[in-house]
């Protein structure tokens, strides 16, 4: 049997109730207001060829104007993670980071070392360091993350 627009319309209607039991305490109107403003933003997209639909959350973001709703919506659907690899990444590093020699350290310096490892594509050269040390003039300088 195919699929028709009115059973993805029900499909659609079940999972924006659902959505709106767990996320209700970040809308505004949780209930009338935001089944309106779903179908009003569906049926804004119907209008539109599906190769200039967004593709993301992130990018449907900047179409929302005046549904404050779907851009809540759409604001919690883009952060939230798919998986949990980063959070795992994040705990791996920190377990090689904390060795015994390193049991001692302070937590902010425990925490610039995991960012500086987590995000080694934004780490200083060692050339910038060296001249910023340089220009100081100093002997300890505070290099602040």
């Amino acid at each position: 049997m195919p699929i028709t627009d009115e059973d993805e319309t029900e499909a659609a209607r079940k999972q924006l109730e659902s959505g709106i039991a767990v996320y209700s305490d970040f809308l505004t109107d949780p209930t009338a207001a935001m089944k309106s403003e779903f179908f009003l933003w569906q049926r804004k997209w119907q209008k539109v060829s599906v190769d200039d639909r967004p593709k993301s959350a992130v990018s449907a973001l900047d179409h929302c104007g005046q549904f404050l709703n779907m851009k809540l919506l759409l604001q919690l659907l883009a952060t939230l993670p798919i998986t949990t690899a980063e959070a795992e990444r994040v705990f791996s590093k920190m377990e090689k980071t904390t060795t015994v020699i390193r049991a001692a350290m302070e937590e902010n310096r425990l925490e610039a070392l995991l960012i500086l490892q987590v995000h080694r594509d934004l780490s200083p050269s060692v050339q910038e360091v060296i001249d910023k040390f340089a220009a100081t003039g100093a002997r300890r300088l505070k290099l602040k993350l």
